[in-house]
């Protein structure tokens, strides 16, 4: 199998969006390897190309024991760009 390699534009639980040279399609079968940024995990995830547009490949995860670890990575990311007036506000609820 070729390695290629690509660029993360966008990351979910469900796939991410690559800026690549690779000439791939819809359908497309890949096995993806990337870290994350502040994590030195490295993922191993079956894939599928969704789409393609010029030089950006949009790729479903098929489903991995990974994923959970992807999931907590993400919910980090996501309190960290939360203010703090707002994380205030929900800690405080009980």
């Amino acid at each position: 199998m070729q390695t290629v390699h690509g660029h993360t534009v966008n990351v979910s639980e469900g796939g991410m969006s690559i800026t690549t040279v690779a000439s791939l399609g819809p359908g497309d079968q890949v096995q993806l390897q990337f870290t994350l940024v502040g994590d030195e995990f490295e993922f191993a995830l079956e894939s599928t190309v969704c789409w393609a547009r010029e030089q950006r490949l949009g790729l479903h995860f098929r489903s991995s024991h990974q994923t959970a670890k992807l999931q907590e990575w993400l919910s980090r990311r996501l309190e960290e760009g939360i203010p703090e007036s707002v994380r205030d506000k929900f800690s405080n609820i009980s």
